[in-house]
C-alpha cells in the first residue's frame, strides 16, 4: 500500500514538472508574439 502510494506520488510529480514546463512554452510563446506584433496583441488586451 506505501509502495502504492509512492507511485501514485511519483506519477503526479512528473505530471506536475510536464505541466509547469508546457506552461513555460506558452508563456515563451505569448511573449514571442508580443514582441512580433505589438499592435495585435494590444488590440487583443483591450477587449
Amino acid at each position: 500500500l506505501k509502495l502504492h502510494h509512492y507511485y501514485l506520488f511519483n506519477h503526479l510529480y512528473i505530471i506536475t514538472i510536464f505541466l509547469k514546463q508546457k506552461l513555460q512554452e506558452c508563456h515563451t510563446l505569448i511573449n514571442w508574439r508580443k514582441e512580433k506584433f505589438p499592435l495585435f496583441h494590444h488590440l487583443h488586451q483591450d477587449r
